[in-house]
Order: structure tokens, then C-alpha cells, then sequence
């Protein structure tokens, strides 16, 4: 629990960072970055109280008790933390709309005529023409299409694979599993939150 803390700690920082690069680089283009920060707080703000209570109601319980008790803990850090992950690639997914309906690259020309036109657009489907384009490279698109599989499965599946798969996300790897639950560790999401991330800011960047 304490790694876990550590590490929102490190991703407001790390967000802090990125939102003072974008302030400096790209002045008008809105700061994802301190929606990001303020995610992570809330995140650990709730971690932190939800630690603090659980140091203190393990005292007199059995170990079967205990074990059973740091189960549900754990299952209260997965879902807190699933929601951060799924908040950040939506914040980004805005972002990323918003950034090509006012961008003069004539390689987002189709994209833009769609957001205008009131079409859907995806944050997929940008990063699939920025890979087109050479803005981003293909290992970086196969990480953005397996964060956003992984977000679709969540929201629109409960969870559930729909297929087979390893998917390879900066330090972690994830194996599906069809009609199986997905499993991860207990920082899972936050590494799917950090490696997002640090994409978004690099993509950004480039626009």
C-alpha cells in the first residue's frame, strides 16, 4: 500500500512537470495535465485515509479475518485506481479532439472535417493518423491500441476480455484471456495511468 502512495506521489509530480512544459511549449493548448494532477489527488487522498483506517482495524482480528479483510482492501485500491485510469484516457481523449478541431496539419484534415461535421472521433483513431503521418511510431500506436483496449473492456464489458491477447504497456504486460475477468497486480492501473502519460505528453508535444 505504501508503493502505491508513493507512486500518486510521483505521478502529480510528473504531472506537474509536464503541465509547466506544455505552459512553456504550447501555451494554447489547454492544461490536461493539471486535470491529470488533480486526479491523482483525489486518488490519493482516498488511499491514504483508506490506509490509515486499515493499519488500525487489523488489531485483535484473526488471521483468517485479517486475510479476508486485505482482499476487500485490495478490491477497494483496484477500483479506485481503475477509475483514475479510465478518468485520464477520457480527459485525454477530449483533449486530443479539441487539439485537432483547431490544428492546421493537413494530415488531421479528415479528423477535423468529422469533429466539425459532429462525427465521432476517437483517440484511437487520431493516434492511428499520427502513426500514418510519422508523428508517432508504431510501438508507441501499439501501446495507445492496447490502453484503449483495455479502457473499452472496462467500461464496456465489465471487465471481461473479448479475445486472446498479450499486451505489451511500458513496464507491464497483460495477458487476455476471452470471457475471462482481466487480472493484474495491485498497481496495474496506476502504470497503465503512468505509461498514458507520458505517450500523451509526447504526442502533444509533436502537435
Amino acid at each position: 500500500m505504501q508503493e502505491i502512495l508513493q507512486n500518486y506521489t510521483d505521478l502529480r509530480a510528473k504531472a506537474t512537470k509536464y503541465s509547466k512544459s506544455l505552459a512553456n511549449n504550447k501555451p494554447d493548448f489547454e492544461d490536461i495535465f493539471s486535470m491529470i494532477f488533480n486526479n491523482a489527488t483525489m486518488v490519493l487522498e482516498v488511499l491514504d485515509n483508506y490506509y490509515k483506517y486499515w493499519s488500525r482495524s487489523y488489531i485483535g482480528l484473526k488471521q483468517q479475518e485479517i486475510d479476508r479483510t486485505k482482499k476487500q482492501n485490495a478490491e477497494r485500491v483496484i477500483d479506485i485506481t481503475k477509475w483514475s485510469f479510465i478518468h485520464t484516457i477520457s480527459s485525454f481523449e477530449y483533449s486530443a479532439k479539441q487539439i485537432i478541431k483547431y490544428s492546421n496539419n493537413n494530415q488531421f484534415q479528415k479528423l477535423k472535417n468529422d469533429l466539425q461535421n459532429g462525427k465521432r472521433v476517437y483517440i484511437l483513431g487520431i493516434m492511428k493518423t499520427s502513426k500514418d503521418s510519422g508523428l508517432i511510431s508504431d510501438g508507441d500506436y501499439n501501446e495507445w491500441d492496447g490502453i484503449i483496449y483495455l479502457r473499452n473492456c472496462l467500461v464496456h464489458n465489465n471487465g471481461v476480455a473479448d479475445k486472446d491477447a498479450t499486451l505489451k504497456i511500458g513496464t507491464i504486460t497483460v495477458n487476455c484471456k476471452k470471457d475471462k475477468m482481466i487480472q493484474g497486480k495491485l498497481d496495474i492501473f496506476f502504470n497503465l495511468v503512468d505509461t498514458s502519460m507520458d505517450l500523451y505528453n509526447q504526442w502533444i508535444q509533436k502537435m
